[in-house]
């Protein structure tokens, strides 16, 4: 059964509670991601400031963090493909950050997950790797303004039209 893949951005605060670039994490459910069963691939800090794998499965619909899923592809596979193919990606950088961002991040390791993707040819983006935080973070705001309007409304936006989205398909069948 095909997979939607998306981003899920989280909102963080920092000691003082003020807030700070938001939380991502690749999610994955076969219909729908706001049904209880998604599954989420993140990487996250732990008690001693090291990166760790933190991967779950639950309803996003349930966390008051969320401001937004952006969805980025249907992949031709199930999610226990996409629970193997997660296997390759430790949570620290181990000197493969094709994201462009200068640290290691909870950002850089899921653009890493879906340049992988690109390379497996799973999916397309709709720009170079280094430009995808840039395409994100825009649509975070769309995603906070939706939900400033409508706050009981979790905003699932797409990381491309569909237009650009049925072009990046055949070029992938087309390769």
């Amino acid at each position: 059964m095909p997979t939607n893949v998306g981003i899920a951005l989280y909102t963080q605060t920092d000691s003082r509670g003020r807030k700070t670039n938001p939380h991502w994490a690749l999610v994955a459910h076969e219909t729908d991601y706001l049904l209880p069963n998604v599954r989420v691939f993140q990487i996250g800090l732990d008690h001693s400031d090291s990166w760790i794998l933190k991967p779950k499965t639950c309803s996003l619909a349930n966390s008051s963090s969320l401001i937004g899923i952006v969805h980025v592809a249907q992949i031709p596979k199930d999610i226990s493909w996409l629970e193997d193919f997660s296997k390759q990606f430790p949570a620290v950088k181990n000197g493969d950050n094709p994201s462009g961002l200068l640290g290691w991040s909870c950002e850089a390791w899921v653009i890493r997950f879906l340049w992988a993707l690109v390379d497996a040819r799973m999916i397309s983006l709709p720009c170079d790797v280094t430009q995808v935080y840039d395409y994100v973070r825009a649509k975070k705001v769309t995603m906070e303004g939706c939900r400033a309007q409508v706050p009981h409304i979790i905003p699932v936006v797409s990381l491309v039209t569909d237009e650009l989205q049925r072009q990046m398909q055949t070029d992938i069948h087309s390769q």
